[in-house]
């Protein structure tokens, strides 16, 4: 009787608390969710695809990535811990304001004033890609595709 008891005490509390990380892991999105990544992707198309394609990936996306930084997919991107929740707090942010070392693009010049606010608003909004910035090619050629 006396295990009984404590089985009906024990039992409950795994049950109830080994659920409480599963509810701590939903997150809410913001009310401005969609409009937000809208109007991301639409930057992205329009000034940051461009920018990311002539100035980064030749060196951050594809066969060859330096640094373990590769741009190529928004996957990638956010996997590589380069950009956080806001600009302000993105690795990548400093380093294309030239604040911290190895100053962004490496051995070019710095970018304008107008790219790098396309590129902070761009993370704000969330970094949203349409598509992958490049995509490799067969596995025989290696060769890396820029997608337009």
């Amino acid at each position: 009787m006396r295990n009984l008891l404590i089985a009906l005490i024990i039992i409950p509390g795994f049950v109830f608390t080994g659920s409480l990380p599963a509810a701590e892991k939903k997150t809410e999105l913001p009310a401005d969710h969609a409009r937000r990544m809208q109007q991301g992707l639409e930057l992205f198309k329009k000034e940051v695809r461009p920018l990311l394609v002539a100035k980064c990936l030749k060196c951050h996306g594809g066969k060859s990535v330096k640094g373990d930084f590769d741009l190529s997919s928004r996957k990638k991107l956010l996997e590589s811990g380069m950009i956080d929740k806001s600009a302000k707090d993105s690795y990548l942010m400093a380093l294309v304001e030239q604040r911290e070392e190895p100053y962004m693009p490496l051995k070019e010049p710095k970018l304008s004033e107008k790219e790098i606010a396309s590129l902070s608003k761009w993370i704000d909004l969330g970094a949203p890609f349409d598509k992958p910035l490049a995509t490799s090619g067969t596995a025989d050629d290696g060769v890396l595709q820029v997608t337009s």
